[in-house]
């Protein structure tokens, strides 16, 4: 996007069904030299999010998804998956829809929590499940509740304890904090700005 360092790799991705039909257009407007990478649909399993079904996105896949991988030659992620149950279920199901298929090179998580251990465990089952390199392109400490968010302390000791172990942990390919921004909103909690307000 415009503005951004060239010093910070870009890696887009069609958050929604609704976009799909757009990628080939966007992708266009990428040099060929950036584009390395791509990420399709944001967390199709929940109603506020891409709110997808299996059947949806396997359509969108085989019509916009692959025939931009096969063009622009990019390492392609799954679609994004959150750690409820639920997400990988429907990844286990839209894979098998796909019959091998998928042309998926990297697995996509966000995990929410304050248990590095439960991050750990969620990650390991993942790649047990998927035997694939994994992107937790979202991750905070939070407890989930509006009126009780983390403190600065736990968000710190969390980061103490995740940071080292992903950067270690062999099939962690890559990973995201959320976030580098000015809100992260009540859900995920103040505490995990990285920055400061002002």
């Amino acid at each position: 996007p415009d503005g951004t360092s060239d010093a910070i790799e870009y890696i887009p991705q069609v958050r929604v069904g609704s976009q799909a039909s757009q990628i080939d257009q966007f992708l266009s407007s990428i040099p060929k030299d950036k584009l390395n990478y791509f990420m399709a649909f944001n967390e199709p399993e929940i109603p506020s999010q891409s709110n997808m079904s299996v059947a949806e996105a396997v359509t969108l896949w085989k019509q916009y998804v692959l025939p931009a991988k096969e063009k622009f030659g990019f390492q392609l992620g799954s679609p994004g998956m959150s750690s409820d149950p639920k997400g990988k279920a429907w990844l286990q199901e839209f894979l098998a829809a796909l019959g091998g298929n998928d042309e998926i090179d990297f697995v996509v998580v966000h995990w929410y929590g304050t248990d590095m251990l439960q991050l750990a465990s969620f990650l390991g089952e993942i790649y047990d499940t998927f035997k694939k390199p994994l992107w937790l392109t979202e991750f905070a400490c939070t407890i989930m509740q509006t009126d009780q968010p983390a403190t600065v302390g736990q968000v710190q000791e969390f980061m103490r304890q995740a940071i080292p172990f992903l950067d270690k942990c062999e099939f962690v390919e890559r990973y995201a904090y959320f976030g580098a921004m000015k809100s992260v909103g009540d859900w995920v909690g103040e505490a995990n700005c990285l920055h400061d307000k002002e």
